[in-house]
């Protein structure tokens, strides 16, 4: 008897959950399941057929990683701005952008120093 309590709990648990979700839930659940599968299946194919070496995968994947984790940070930025502000600020990607355009002019301009040629580090 206690058996087939627990699983009425478990059939209540798991027919309240289904009751909460959408028909937009559970096809954009269905898209972003199917588009992972063409992407993993187009990954092996492309593995497979030895167009990239894995060294290029590997490669592409850490490029991709770290795009991804860029534009992460704008997103982010964007929604505490906007979640502060309850204002969209589109001159958060200046802001964004600057850093960079900051670190390459500051290497090139340190890149003239004689302490930058001394450390490997520094050198490139």
């Amino acid at each position: 008897m206690p058996l087939f309590v627990n699983l009425k709990v478990k059939f209540d648990i798991l027919k309240k959950s289904l009751g909460r979700k959408t028909i937009t839930n559970v096809v954009m659940f269905a898209v972003g399941l199917v588009l992972f599968g063409i992407i993993v299946a187009v990954s092996v194919a492309t593995l497979s057929a030895g167009k990239y070496t894995l060294a290029q995968w590997q490669d592409l994947f850490i490029f991709g990683l770290a795009q991804g984790s860029i534009y992460a940070q704008i997103a982010l930025g964007c929604t505490l701005v906007y979640g502060v502000l309850r204002m969209i600020n589109f001159a958060y990607s200046e802001v964004f952008m600057s850093r960079p355009y900051t670190a390459y002019f500051l290497r090139a301009t340190f890149s003239t120093l004689a302490i930058l040629r001394r450390s490997q580090w520094l050198a490139y």
